[in-house]
């Protein structure tokens, strides 16, 4: 698997100049937080902070925390979450969707393979230590 380079910006963002330095430096890509959601209730609620300016060639990929999961998240979940950053990111596509998942749920797995199919774009759980070494932890690892 080919190395990759990802560097996460803060609220300053991103000049040309700048973008073009990393790029050329190997980085592939850069992250921003863009908010949360909360996944506990019948309808995921998405909550977006403002993106910082960003200029340059260089991929973006954005970060959401996950504040609340319920067991029994499915496809049409999947779905009204990308369709409600679809809507906010006015039809630009992610470089990938990182999901800052603080708890696990069992079939947590399975709506980041759903929320990967409909999005089209890379869907990426960061995970802690701790949950990495439970079933549901590993499970939502291998995808």
């Amino acid at each position: 698997m080919p190395r990759r380079l990802v560097v996460w910006l803060g609220a300053e963002g991103l000049d040309a100049e700048t973008a073009e330095m990393m790029r050329s430096a190997g980085v592939d890509e850069v992250v921003v937080r863009r908010g949360s959601m909360n996944l506990a209730g019948r309808a995921p609620v998405l909550r977006f902070s403002t993106i910082p300016p960003i200029e340059g060639a260089i991929p973006v990929g954005i970060a959401l925390e996950v504040q609340g999961v319920r067991e029994d998240l499915d496809r049409a979940s999947a779905e009204a979450v990308w369709r409600a950053i679809d809507a906010e990111l006015d039809g630009s596509v992610p470089a990938e969707l990182i999901l800052d998942v603080p708890r696990l749920t069992e079939n947590f797995d399975q709506f980041v393979t759903s929320l990967t199919e409909v999005s089209g774009v890379s869907v990426v759980p960061m995970l802690s230590f701790e949950q990495i070494q439970r079933e549901d932890g590993m499970q939502t690892a291998i995808g």
